[in-house]
């Protein structure tokens, strides 16, 4: 499954496997949910890295959130889903 920074070229893309992880568990899916957002957060470094440093960190916090939010739609998972929905939902308080 790739976690790609939206707005970026389709060559901007990760892999993130998980194939050997257990949805059914709440540590299979925070180990899933962590692989993503770190990949994510790769991309997304690596796609802005022409950018002086303090745009390139506020532009990597947004391409970051948006490429988590592709990435666990893309995987069609309900404890994903449910876990990101929580954790955004906890971040925004």
């Amino acid at each position: 499954m790739p976690a790609s920074a939206h707005q970026l070229p389709i060559e901007t893309r990760e892999e993130v496997k998980y194939s050997a992880l257990d949805l059914a568990t709440s540590a299979g899916t925070t180990e899933v949910y962590n692989r993503i957002r770190q990949a994510a957060k790769r991309v997304c470094w690596a796609a802005n890295a022409k950018l002086p440093i303090l745009e390139r960190r506020v532009s990597v916090i947004t391409c970051s959130k948006e490429a988590i939010a592709q990435a666990i739609k893309d995987t069609n998972r309900t404890e994903l889903r449910a876990m990101h929905a929580n954790r955004t939902l906890l971040a925004a308080r």
